[in-house]
């Protein structure tokens, strides 16, 4: 989501004759690769689990950039605690945090805040009901970057894979937080409404599937073994990419497939709660690069989500935060009420009408 501007700040700093040194994920680190060279960056590598008490890899990166003094350290949409910690113990001429927006009326938050404040020299304050990638904008603005304005980014194909001739729609079923997953009931109902309306096949794509919707999914596929293809955990990351490409459109929750159909230029439909506002979604762009595909967000239609009291609940680490059901809901491990409350109706609502409008081809 954030990739077109982090590559053209890595890339700005270079031709200034910087050296760059780029902390991310390794999976992330794979992708910005597919969107850019990243010539000359030299990438630090950082595998934190979701554990927040592991602080292992925190101190394997700091020792190895503890006796290099920085001109500039830029922490981009950090509420992780472990890079507040490693941001502060490196050495800069000044430290660039782009943090979340902090409530002053939350006491444990104020607090945060104040720790916060003395790991940097400069803070932009993002705000949650905006897109992210325009915080990011404003920032490259700050640092006196020009040139820059949000837009798509664009993925090079990046493996050749072979795909049946017949046309297919890929659906992402899976979710690294169970109360972000789309209830196993919906998936079942809106495979078999997809099934009796179109022709295309089915693929099923992600790393690890809701055992609930596996057991569930269990007589589906063996009664419709021919439409449905189960691909869930059996494809490189390559793989998974240009699947992603060649489908017809792409079915999911927020996550990382919906970001990637943006990149590869297939439309998505994303099933979308509200738990970090409106930063991740809908899309807001200046610039829609060639090859790229905004996806289309459905909401809960029985209420306006902007006006819910649990709006933006993720912020506070706790989901359904400012909604006693959905707060009761979320504890036990089941979706968010945004979320759940979306019916497959929605979703074929909304497919209808890019198939009316010509937005599906």
């Amino acid at each position: 989501m954030d990739s077109s501007a982090l590559c053209y700040m890595a890339e700005y700093y270079v031709k200034m004759g910087k050296k760059v040194y780029f902390l991310c994920s390794p999976s992330l680190w794979s992708m910005l690769k597919k969107i850019s060279p990243m010539k000359d960056v030299e990438y630090v590598g950082n595998d934190y689990s979701y554990d927040h008490k592991c602080y292992n890899s925190v101190w394997k990166v700091y020792a190895h950039l503890k006796n290099i003094k920085f001109e500039t350290i830029i922490g981009i949409n950090n509420c992780e605690s472990r890079i507040h910690y490693l941001i502060s113990y490196l050495i800069a001429s000044e430290k660039w945090g782009v943090i979340e927006g902090l409530s002053e009326s939350h006491r444990l938050l104020r607090y945060k805040k104040q720790f916060i404040k003395r790991c940097y020299t400069k803070i932009l304050w993002g705000d949650r009901s905006r897109f992210q990638l325009r915080w990011l904008e404003q920032l490259l603005q700050e640092l006196k970057i020009d040139g820059y304005k949000a837009e798509s980014s664009f993925m090079k194909p990046c493996v050749d894979i072979q795909i049946a001739n017949k046309t297919y729609i890929t659906i992402a079923v899976d979710s690294a937080n169970p109360v972000r997953r789309w209830p196993a009931q919906n998936y079942i109902e809106l495979i078999s409404k997809l099934l009796d309306n179109y022709e295309d096949d089915i693929y099923l794509i992600g790393t690890n599937i809701d055992p609930d919707l596996k057991s569930q999914l269990a007589s589906k596929l063996h009664s419709e073994r021919e439409r449905i293809k189960d691909l869930v955990g059996k494809t490189s990351l390559e793989e998974w990419i240009e699947i992603i490409r060649v489908s017809r459109y792409l079915i999911g929750v927020d996550s990382g497939s919906i970001h990637v159909a943006a990149a590869v230029g297939t439309l998505a439909f994303c099933m979308t709660g509200v738990w970090s506002g409106h930063k991740c979604m809908p899309y807001d762009v200046e610039y829609v690069t060639p090859g790229t595909k905004l996806p289309i967000c459905i909401y809960r239609q029985d209420t306006d989500v902007d006006s819910m009291p649990c709006y933006d609940c993720g912020f506070y680490r706790e989901y359904g935060y400012g909604d006693a059901e959905c707060l009761e809901q979320c504890k036990n491990g089941r979706p968010c009420l945004c979320l759940s409350k979306i019916t497959p109706d929605d979703v074929m609502n909304a497919i209808h009408h890019a198939r009316e409008t010509g937005v599906i081809k």
